[in-house]
């Protein structure tokens, strides 16, 4: 009787969660995520028609996207979990985001500078064969002058989601893939008219997409808080962004930081093929089966944001209770149909037999761990809705410094070489354990969330000013 208790209360939870979850607002997110995923699985399909090399070079931008992505994750978190507290108050939001916008503009100029003139060490650095040296470093040079129009897009982006503006999120999306496809067909696609410039018209791809995404997301941004583009700081804002910012900013660096030393620096010394293997399974996974996750997790850091702001513990719980089952069970059928398509998929992306092989390794070894990062993900939302980015940092920090990081250091002066599968198998506990972490700090944070709440409870201009205050701890 006590089971079927649980179980029946269980699903009555589930059925009230759904009945209060914002279904549209995270289906519109959905789409806004999937639109783009097709352009970019089109344009990895292009590459992979060109020499082998080919897919080994374009995956070298990889080590630039994870340092780029402390840049993409440090202020744009702070202003999602601000904005999505206060989406009503648009003289706020526009406040925050124009001092942002300032904040950001200034760390990625600096970063495009140090990456153009930089290349040489940066692939040296990461061990990228010599036989694709200088062509990676003029790919790479090319790639980074879209560096500070994508970090700035994509912070007009957020901040129009995190109003739940979603259908002009979707739009933005839209164009973005038109663009691109656009550019793609006359620059590197094998249709006949096309001009067969290669990686280094992908390059240029990217980078002229880039700027008109820039353009278009900030012009809208602009519209809907009916402001005009002009500059403005609030030091006070710019504080309370970097309070929040400093911790996503170092739980990023630390945690690509691991991924850089801990995967990308040792399959390179591996070789091309284990390199353009794992780079191939990591496409197929982000940009096709991760999608749902990624849109998911993030309309429910939003949404979560939202009952914070309203001050609504049981809103919170009700939210990343139904995001959970839901990311849960679809990854799950992720790993049953992987187990039957992922190897076709992986020769639709490249021809190369060993490339192929080396994907669908990767893909037996980092399923389940791929389904602990999905839980992850969930769980994680309560942290950057609520803006406690300090207990975002912490699961990040054990399993890098720990793990990852001592194991690139540990290649990089050749005292160990691990093979393939050896360097699967550390990811394997590396997901675990940082899942046994999150969940840990996730229950600890709800405690502290229902005493915060409850001493606030009467809504008091004092007590709104305190749960503001909080949002920086």
């Amino acid at each position: 009787m006590k089971g079927e208790d649980f179980r029946t209360s269980y699903l009555e939870r589930i059925m009230a969660a759904w009945s209060s979850y914002p279904k549209g607002f995270i289906g519109l997110i959905l789409i806004a995520w999937a639109i783009p995923a097709v352009y970019t699985l089109t344009n990895t399909y292009f590459i992979g028609l060109m020499e082998m090399e080919a897919i080994a070079i374009s995956e070298q931008y990889e080590t630039v996207g994870v340092l780029l992505e402390i840049l993409l994750e440090m202020f744009p978190i702070a202003v999602l979990a601000l904005v999505a507290k206060d989406l009503t108050d648009i003289t706020k939001v526009t406040s925050v985001v124009k001092s942002a916008f300032l904040m950001q503009l200034a760390i990625t100029l600096a970063f495009m500078l140090f990456i153009i003139f930089g290349t040489g060490l940066l692939v040296e650095s990461i061990n990228t064969p010599a036989e694709i040296r200088e062509r990676s470093i003029s790919f790479l040079q090319i790639k980074a002058l879209a560096i500070p129009f994508e970090s700035l897009g994509l912070l007009f982006i957020i901040s129009i989601k995190a109003m739940r503006k979603g259908v002009i999120a979707i739009g933005i999306a839209a164009l973005g893939v038109l663009i691109n496809f656009s550019l793609d067909a006359v620059m590197i696609s094998n249709y006949s008219f096309s001009l067969h410039l290669g990686l280094i018209g992908s390059a240029w791809d990217y980078v002229i997409s880039k700027v008109i995404i820039f353009i278009v997301a900030g012009a809208l941004f602009l519209y809907i808080v009916k402001s005009k583009p002009n500059v403005q700081f609030d030091k006070k804002e710019a504080a309370t962004i970097f309070r929040i910012g400093k911790f996503a900013g170092l739980e990023s660096a630390v945690r690509n930081a691991g991924y850089i030393m801990g995967m990308l620096i040792v399959l390179n010394n591996l070789g091309p093929e284990e390199y353009g293997g794992y780079g191939v399974a990591m496409t197929i996974m982000w940009l096709i089966f991760l999608i749902p996750v990624l849109a998911v997790g993030e309309a429910t850091n939003v949404a979560i944001g939202n009952e914070y702001g309203k001050g609504s513990l049981k809103g919170m719980k009700s939210v990343q209770l139904m995001s959970l089952v839901i990311m849960s069970t679809y990854m799950l059928l992720v790993i049953v149909a992987g187990i039957f398509i992922w190897q076709p998929l992986s020769q639709f992306f490249n021809q190369n037999a060993s490339i192929v092989e080396y994907s669908t390794l990767t893909f037996q070894y980092l399923a389940v761990p791929y389904l602990f990062y999905t839980i992850g993900t969930a769980m994680r939302s309560l942290l950057i809705g609520t803006g406690k980015t300090s207990y975002y940092l912490i699961p990040s920090a054990i399993v890098n410094l720990a793990i990852y990081i001592p194991l690139g250091v540990l290649v990089k002066a050749s005292i160990y070489v691990p093979s393939f599968s050896e360097v699967m198998i550390i990811s394997f506990f590396v997901f675990a354990f940082d899942l046994v972490i999150v969940t840990l700090l996730v229950l600890k944070h709800y405690k502290n969330l229902e005493i915060e709440l409850m001493t606030r409870s009467g809504c008091t201009k004092e007590g709104e000013k305190g749960l503001e205050a909080s949002i920086t701890t």
